[in-house]
C-alpha cells in the first residue's frame, strides 16, 4: 500500500502500475464498429452436439439483435424493440464468429460475435417508428469521486465507487467509457477536490492522457437516510462545463453495497448514453444542404476527408461541385439541424464552422482561412444560394475582374486532371479493406 500525504490510495499494485505506464503509454480507444456485437455468450445442451451448436448460434444471433436494437434506440423506445423472425435475422445478419468454443455430446457452449448489415438494421429500426443515434462519440474518461463526511475520496483505497467503475464499466456502446488507472501519474494529475471543484487545466489534462475528449467527474454520496446513493454526473467538454445530471439509486432490500454500486454505474451509464443519442437522434423528416469550402493540400487529404464525410450518417449526399489543387467545395446535404452536424464531424476530429455566410470544413485544429479567401490569398465568388463556384479573383486585382491564374483557367480550359474533377465526381478512393469470416 502507498500512503500520499497521510492517505492510503489505489491500488495494491499501483508501485507496478507506475513502473509499466511508464514504459507503455496510454493510448487513444477507439470504439468498435457500431453494428458489431461482440461476447455474446451461448451455452445450449439439445440432443445432440450438432444440434446444440444450431442452436445456441441462433439463440446468440437473437440476443446479440437485442444488444444492438438497445445500443442504438432511444431509451423512450425501447419498448417498440421488435423480437425479429429467424427469417428477418437470416437477412440482417452479414457474419459470426466464435469463440472460446466447447462442445460435449450434447452441450455447446461459446461466445460469440455477430456483423450485422447497417442498411438492415436502419430499415427495421425505422418501420418500428423507432428513434435511434449511430454517431460514436470520442472517448470520456471517468473520474468517480466518492464523498463521505469526512473527506471526497478518488485515488484512496477505500473507494468503492472508483471499484465499482473500475470492475463493471459497459463496453461497445456508443461512448466510449475509459476508468483511469488511479497510479502515481494519475495521483499527481488531480485531487479529489480538484475534481468536483471543476478544476479545467487538470481535468482536460487527464482526459487527453488517456486520449478522451472529455471528462466526466461522476460524484457519488450515500443519501442522509442511507437509503441509497445520491449522484451528480458533470461533463467537461471543450475547455467548460456542459452538463450536470442529478440522479439517486435507492437500496433494494437485502442488497450489498456492492451491487447498488453496480446498479449505480449502470444508471449514470445509461443517463450519459441516453443524452448523447438525443443530441444524435437522426431526424429523416428535416433535410439541409449548406455549401463548404474545404482547404487541401494534396490528394491524400482529400481522400482522406470524404472518406470521414461518407461514414457519417448524417450526411447523405457529399456533392462535390468545384475541386482545386488548394480546396474542394461541397454540397453537403444532411439530416437534422447544423447544431448536430458539427458535433457528429466533431467526433471525426473535423470543424465546421461559419465565417459571415461561408461555411468552411477541415480537420480540428487547423489555422481557419480569413473570411473570403481560399488557403492561397484568393477571394471566392459566391455562387447561387450563397455558395461558391469553382473561380477565384486574385485579391491584388482593383477592377475585380476575373484574370487568368493558376486557379482560374480561362473560358474553355480546364486544370490538371490529377487535380480537378467533374462537377459530380470527387477524387477516386482507394477500395475499402473487407473483412470477411
Amino acid at each position: 500500500m502507498v500512503h500520499i500525504g497521510g492517505r492510503a490510495v489505489r491500488r495494491g499494485a499501483v508501485l507496478a502500475l507506475a513502473v509499466l505506464c511508464a514504459a507503455v503509454s496510454p493510448r487513444p480507444l477507439h470504439a468498435e464498429d457500431i453494428f458489431t456485437v461482440s461476447g455474446v455468450p451461448v451455452d445450449v445442451t439439445g440432443a445432440t452436439a450438432a444440434a446444440a451448436r444450431e442452436q445456441a448460434l441462433l439463440e446468440g444471433q437473437h440476443k446479440a439483435a437485442q444488444i444492438l436494437f438497445r445500443r442504438l434506440a432511444l431509451p423512450d423506445d425501447f419498448s417498440k424493440i421488435p423480437t425479429l423472425t429467424d427469417t428477418q435475422l437470416y437477412e440482417a445478419v452479414q457474419g459470426i464468429e466464435v469463440a472460446r468454443e466447447k462442445t460435449s455430446t450434447v452441450r455447446y457452449i461459446g461466445d460469440l460475435t455477430v456483423r450485422f448489415k447497417p442498411d438492415a438494421v436502419r430499415e427495421i429500426l425505422r418501420g418500428a417508428d423507432i428513434r435511434y443515434a449511430e454517431t460514436v462519440s470520442k472517448p470520456v474518461v471517468i473520474v468517480p469521486v466518492y464523498h463521505t463526511s469526512d473527506a471526497n475520496l478518488l485515488w484512496d483505497e477505500t473507494n468503492p465507487w472508483f471499484a465499482a467503475w473500475g470492475a463493471h464499466v459497459t463496453k461497445g456502446g456508443l461512448i466510449p467509457f475509459i476508468v483511469p488507472l488511479g497510479d502515481l501519474t494519475d495521483i499527481a494529475a488531480i485531487t479529489a477536490d480538484e475534481a468536483v471543484q471543476g478544476v479545467l487545466p487538470k481535468l482536460s489534462a487527464l482526459a487527453q492522457r488517456y486520449g478522451a475528449a472529455d471528462a466526466i467527474v461522476a460524484v457519488a454520496a450515500p443519501a442522509p437516510d442511507e437509503s441509497g446513493l445520491d449522484i451528480s454526473a458533470t461533463r467537461f467538454s471543450g475547455g467548460f462545463q456542459d452538463r450536470t445530471d442529478v440522479m439517486r439509486v435507492a437500496a433494494n432490500p437485502g442488497e450489498s453495497q456492492d451491487d447498488m454500486m453496480i446498479r449505480a454505474v449502470r444508471t449514470v451509464e445509461s443517463q450519459i448514453d441516453a443524452n448523447w443519442k438525443q443530441e444524435n437522434v437522426l431526424r429523416f423528416g428535416h433535410e439541409e444542404m449548406i455549401s463548404v469550402t474545404v482547404p487541401i493540400t494534396d490528394l491524400g487529404q482529400w481522400v482522406a476527408m470524404r472518406r470521414k464525410l461518407d461514414s457519417l450518417a448524417f450526411v447523405r449526399n457529399a456533392e462535390v461541385t468545384s475541386i482545386s489543387r488548394t480546396r474542394a467545395v461541397v454540397g453537403l446535404h444532411f439530416l437534422g439541424d447544423v447544431g448536430q452536424l458539427k458535433l457528429a464531424l466533431a467526433q471525426q476530429d473535423l470543424d465546421l464552422t461559419q465565417d459571415g455566410s461561408a461555411w468552411i470544413l477541415q480537420p480540428a485544429h487547423a489555422e481557419a482561412p480569413a473570411y473570403g479567401a481560399t488557403a492561397t490569398g484568393e477571394a471566392v465568388v459566391p455562387g447561387p444560394g450563397g455558395g461558391e463556384t469553382g473561380a477565384a479573383v486574385p485579391q491584388n486585382n482593383p477592377d475585380g475582374m476575373s484574370q487568368p491564374g493558376p486557379e482560374t483557367p480561362p473560358a474553355g480550359t480546364s486544370l490538371p486532371p490529377p487535380e480537378s474533377s467533374t462537377p459530380d465526381t470527387a477524387a477516386p478512393e482507394a477500395p475499402a479493406a473487407e473483412s470477411g469470416y
